[in-house]
C-alpha cells in the first residue's frame, strides 16, 4: 500500500494501522498467557499448562534456539513466554520516504509502550526465580522473546 501526504506535518506524528482477520478478543487466544511469567516469574511447564494451552513448550513456538542464539533449546523446556500471545507475531515492518527528494524518514520506535506496562507488567524472567542448581546466567540463555521490547529474533 502507498498513500501521499502533500502538507508539511508538524512532529510527532503517530503512525497507525489496522489488521484485518486478526481475532484478538477470541476467547482462546485471550486467554491464552501467563501474568505471571510475562510479569517475570519462572514457571515450569506444568504450571503454564492450563493458563497457556497451546503455546507451552518450547518446541510449540517454531524457534530452535533462545534470544542468545548460541544456545539451542530443549523442545521440552516451558516456552518463554508462553501462549498464543506471544506466538502472534506479524511483520509489521513499514517505511516511510519524503516525497520531494525520495529520502526515507527516520522512525522512532523507541518509548512506544504504556509507562504501566514497562514499570509494571512485563519483564524478562527474573533469574532468582529459577530452581536451585539452575545455570542459567541471563535471560537470554531459556527465553525465545524479549518481553520487554517486544522484537522477535526469529530463528527458525
Amino acid at each position: 500500500m502507498s498513500f501521499t501526504v502533500n502538507e508539511t506535518i508538524a512532529a510527532p506524528i503517530y503512525f497507525y494501522y489496522q489488521l484485518d482477520n486478526f481475532y484478538q478478543n477470541h476467547r482462546r487466544y485471550v486467554k491464552s498467557r501467563s501474568y505471571s511469567q510475562l510479569q517475570g516469574t519462572y514457571l515450569t511447564a506444568a504450571k503454564i499448562a492450563t493458563d497457556c494451552d497451546p503455546i507451552v513448550y518450547m518446541n510449540s513456538t517454531g524457534r530452535t534456539k533462545y534470544v542468545d542464539t548460541t544456545v539451542k533449546y530443549n523442545g521440552s523446556s516451558p516456552a518463554i513466554p508462553c501462549g498464543l500471545v506471544a506466538k502472534s507475531v506479524f511483520n509489521d515492518t513499514y517505511e516511510l520516504t519524503n516525497s520531494s527528494d525520495s529520502s526515507k524518514v527516520y522512525i522512532n520506535e523507541s518509548n512506544i509502550a504504556w509507562e504501566s506496562d514497562v514499570k509494571y507488567k512485563f519483564h524478562n524472567i527474573d533469574l532468582t526465580t529459577l530452581p536451585a542448581g539452575s545455570t542459567v546466567t541471563n535471560w537470554t540463555q531459556i527465553q525465545w522473546q524479549d518481553m520487554e521490547d517486544g522484537k522477535i529474533t526469529y530463528i527458525f
